[in-house]
């Protein structure tokens, strides 16, 4: 289930870098970015106290992504169009 979120927020982060010229030169390092972060958070050995801290962290970066993955969703289906033809 979090690989299809992470999935779906990289499709649409690179949907968005596409429709935005401007990000384009920062996609490579902002993908390499990425991946270094991922590698030292999986080779560093961490004891108890650091693990059950980056994971606190990591739940807390899962819940934003949620939230975010919400509003892309609420506003792919119309919502918020929805709401400014009701609200006037």
């Amino acid at each position: 289930m979090r690989l299809a979120g992470l999935l779906v927020l990289a499709l649409h982060g690179l949907r968005y870098v596409r429709e935005t010229p401007a990000l384009r030169p920062y996609l490579l390092l902002l993908c390499g970015a990425a991946a270094a972060l991922v590698l030292a958070v999986s080779a560093v050995p961490l004891s108890e106290v650091t693990r059950a801290r980056l994971k606190e962290a990591l739940n807390r970066l899962e819940r934003l992504v949620v939230v975010a993955m919400v509003v892309l969703m609420a506003g792919s289906i119309g919502v918020y169009q929805w709401v400014d033809r009701i609200a006037g």
